[in-house]
């Protein structure tokens, strides 16, 4: 099987099984995957997004209540 027909096939699957398996992916290549070195001003922009964070740790939404409105949506 190419790369292409496994494309088509996952395009194939319903939104929600899509978005498993890329999750199941990012895991995968995020654990594995050398990590390229940052920039500075991007390191910067980090910092000064952890340092809100921390200010306010309960401002915004964590990851599973982003998805689960994500996929109530669908």
């Amino acid at each position: 099987m190419t790369k292409s027909d496994l494309q088509r096939e996952v395009l194939r699957l319903p939104v929600e099984d899509q978005l498993e398996l890329a999750e199941a992916i990012w895991d995968r290549v995020e654990h594995t995957a050398p990590q390229p070195p940052l920039p500075d001003w991007q390191r910067s922009l980090l910092d000064e997004r952890i340092a809100a964070d921390d200010a306010e740790p309960d401002a915004g939404s964590s990851w599973d209540e982003v998805k689960q409105r994500i996929l109530s949506s669908l």
